[in-house]
């Protein structure tokens, strides 16, 4: 049992327990596209260096691994990246590429800063070739999701100019909550529509437990 005090119109307790949810809504706007490079390196068979970083994500965002390998034999390579989600949560995540050229891997967080990326295994000494860091359709929210209900609404903003666009429009991308994670409080934008939302304004309202 909570003990409380009130004295001079101040309120004094050993915990205080807060219940319901509140509406917040998450703004993303004008979204890079998916291909965007962030991190691209060429690969030494001893690389074990850090990764040059060449972009910052623009919103909280995942990224996609490609492996540009020319051999198409050359092992799996794990990766670490490390940075902060959009909660300010300082977060780790080793990534794993499946061998042969052309396969993609994607990291389950979504960065808001991208601290580094490192190789944690070497390639094969047969092997030669690139692996291109791109960002992704995932986009990191910032209160945590607990139930993929309460995902409410998740509208893009279109831009003049745009594909699609009459002037300044909204247009509902999603009239299901199957896409987000309610582990990693993401929202994946790439399954969100079947035309391309980069240059577009994505705004995202959900439901989170008070913290």
């Amino acid at each position: 049992m909570a003990r409380y005090s009130l004295r001079d119109g101040k309120i004094t307790a050993d915990k205080i327990s807060i219940s319901g949810k509140l509406m917040v809504s998450d703004t993303f706007d004008n979204v890079l596209a998916t291909t965007t490079v962030a991190v691209a390196s060429t690969l030494a068979t001893s690389a074990s260096g850090a990764l040059t970083i060449a972009l910052q994500p623009d919103v909280p965002r995942g990224f996609a691994i490609n492996n540009a390998f020319q051999a198409a034999y050359a092992t799996g390579r794990n990766f670490m990246f490390v940075g902060y989600d959009a909660k300010g949560n300082y977060i780790s995540e080793s990534v794993s590429v499946n061998p042969g050229a052309g396969s993609t891997a994607h990291t389950n967080n979504a960065f808001a800063y991208l601290g580094s990326v490192y190789p944690l295994t070497q390639i094969d000494a047969d092997a030669s070739g690139t692996v291109a860091i791109t960002l992704s359709g995932k986009l990191g929210l910032s209160h945590p999701i607990t139930n993929i209900s309460d995902l409410k609404t998740a509208t893009r903003y279109l831009t003049a100019g745009m594909a699609n666009a009459v002037g300044r429009s909204n247009y509902n991308i999603v009239s299901s909550a199957t896409l987000v994670n309610t582990t990693y409080d993401t929202f994946e934008m790439d399954g969100a529509a079947a035309d391309n939302l980069t240059g577009s304004t994505a705004i995202i309202r959900y439901l989170t437990e008070f913290q």
